[in-house]
């Protein structure tokens, strides 16, 4: 009896041997497949794999490098449903995600990014506002002498899809022992885990609800009293006093300005420790697209209330600053006219008078500008080469010789009834194709010329004194024209020199490929069409079709897609 029994145990040992085996080999050869296929959004590194017969997967010395943004981990481990789920995507493949499974991590280690600023939260210890007036950052000297550790964080998400209802649970736990733990959990609905990389899942998408709890591991009291003695302060409740104002000046740099309960709140916290949470019910059309609204918006549509422990919930009130408006670009360079005037170009006349006569305008395709008042020509001035057209508002330097033949007795030109047409160029450095189909965004057009239409209009420019010629005088400047000029091209007919050129500009931008839009979900880009159209927004999704964007605007957002065949050129600017 005691010898079947061994052989069932050693039996048994032999069986789990060859199945542990059978999952390292089939589990490194599908990490290996995946790491290839993410290889041209993600490049994914790491020293050791391994395999558990409980189905985890556990991957020792991580890096992933996405967008020159590397983030590293001491060992990274995936809990999927089963081991004979592993075996059987090892062998059948498929891109599907399982009905649920688990990712943790150990010492993440993140980088700099552009969206999360360690003076409001520190990833690495999961603590608010760090070191706000304690004089200087807080090194790990500083902790030792606290009595913590940095870098000891834990990190794990759970994912649970429940497919006949379409929900989507989603819990994340952060652990920084001896400074914080953080736990978020948020429910979707009308999720679909198949069209995770489209943009229209993301349109439908409903947040049910999202909770954050903050919990303090005594490391604010132990904070509160070092900086009290690094700064001098009496006593830690007066650097609380110190560290509230510090953190009200940082927020109200970023044009954030909370709410009087918010602070009594977070002063609450400072003194007493313990824990403080948040609750969102977002309304019924919230959607995740949404995200990237205007702030205040987005805050209104998230009903958010913050408590701390078991006291009464308080509306999380936030009041934001507008953005500061983005100063007027400068002006162009002059872009020299054509030998000929086009037959159908807009004529620039004077009022009728028996000494002035009309000059045709030379017709400027990159110059926006108001319609100028109208002022007395010059006389006319035989074999006047072309002049330059000027992208300023002076109506003068907007008019440009055409060299037509002079009549000897010139007829009195009409003023013009109304302003002429002008167009818009594309941006430098993409290929315009003259046309007036928009090339399928007229929903965008339209969207904001409804929002503009909300807008007050700019008030018109202060009317410019005319200047009369006095009787009987002929028509003549009252100085020579300055040497540097446009004008002088027309007073010096037979002097004829070329604008200097100017130095190129530094770009600030890096132009991206399409495929890797995937990579850059909420990501501001700017999108160049085929006929030099430029629109900037936010990525919300991207697909074979073609980039879903969210464009932000004063008087609402909107969102739209654009065909991969009208992509001319993606930017994505430097920040």
């Amino acid at each position: 009896m005691l010898k079947l029994l061994r052989n069932f145990a050693l039996a048994g040992l032999l069986v789990a041997g060859v199945m542990k085996l059978l999952a390292w080999w089939a589990v490194g050869r599908d990490a290996e497949h995946v790491v290839a296929a993410l290889a041209p959004y993600a490049t994914i590194k790491y020293d050791s794999v391994s395999a558990g017969l409980d189905g985890s997967v556990s991957f020792d010395k991580v890096s992933v490098d996405a967008g020159h943004h590397v983030y590293r981990a001491d060992s990274v481990v995936f809990e999927a449903p089963s081991l004979f789920w592993l075996l059987a995507h090892a062998f059948f493949g498929g891109n599907s995600l399982p009905a649920q499974f688990s990712l943790s991590a150990d010492g993440l280690k993140l980088p700099p990014l552009p969206w999360l600023d360690p003076q409001v939260f520190d990833p690495t210890t999961f603590v608010p506002f760090p070191a706000s007036a304690c004089g200087s950052a807080l090194s790990d000297a500083d902790y030792q002498r606290i009595g913590v550790t940095p870098g000891q964080s834990h990190e794990r998400l759970d994912y649970r899809y429940d497919a006949d209802q379409h929900t989507l649970n989603l819990v994340l736990d952060l652990q920084a022992p001896g400074f914080s733990q953080v736990g978020i959990e948020a429910d979707l609905k009308q999720f679909d885990p198949a069209a995770i990389t489209q943009g229209q899942m993301w349109d439908k998408a409903h947040i049910e609800q999202i909770s954050a709890t903050y919990t303090d591991l005594d490391f604010l009291a132990k904070r509160n009293r070092f900086c009290a003695q690094r700064t001098a302060s009496a006593n830690p409740a007066q650097f609380i006093e110190r560290h509230i104002a510090a953190v009200q000046e940082l927020l109200k740099s970023k044009r954030a300005e909370p709410s009087g309960e918010l602070v009594q709140l977070y002063r609450t916290l400072l003194e007493h420790g313990g824990q403080a949470s948040l609750l969102s019910l977002p309304s019924a059309g919230f959607v995740l697209a949404a995200v990237h609204g205007a702030p205040d918006e987005l805050l209104r549509q998230l009903n958010v209330t913050a408590r701390y422990q078991d006291k009464p919930p308080i509306m999380f009130r936030v009041a934001f600053a507008p953005a500061p408006e983005e100063p007027p670009a400068a002006p162009t360079e002059p872009a020299l006219a054509t030998a000929a005037p086009v037959p159908t170009a807009p004529v620039v006349s004077a009022p009728a008078d028996a000494h002035t006569t009309a000059v045709a305008s030379v017709p400027v395709a990159a110059t926006v500008t108001p319609a100028p008042t109208p002022t007395p020509a010059t006389s006319p001035k035989p074999a006047a080469p072309p002049a330059a057209a000027v992208s300023t508002p002076a109506p003068a330097a907007s008019v440009a010789a055409a060299n037509p033949p002079v009549a000897a007795n010139p007829t009195p030109a009409t003023a013009p009834t109304s302003s002429p047409a002008v167009t818009r160029s594309p941006e430098p450095g993409v290929a315009s194709k003259t046309a007036r189909d928009n090339l399928g965004l007229h929903s965008l057009d339209r969207e904001e010329a409804r929002m503009a239409a909300v807008t007050p209009p700019l008030a018109p420019p202060p009317p410019k004194r005319e200047v009369q010629p006095m009787p009987g005088a002929a028509l003549a400047p009252s100085a020579p024209a300055p040497p540097d000029s446009v004008l002088a091209m027309v007073w010096k007919p037979s002097v004829f020199e070329p604008l200097p050129e100017t130095e190129p500009q530094q770009k600030n931008y890096d132009v991206v490929e399409f495929g890797r839009l995937g990579s850059m979900i909420g990501r501001y880009v700017q999108v160049f069409t085929e006929g030099g159209k430029k629109i900037g927004g936010y990525v919300l999704g991207v697909d074979d079709s073609g980039v879903r964007l969210q464009v932000n605007r004063e008087g609402g957002n909107i969102t739209f897609v654009i065909a991969k065949t009208r992509v001319q050129e993606i930017r994505l600017p430097h920040y």
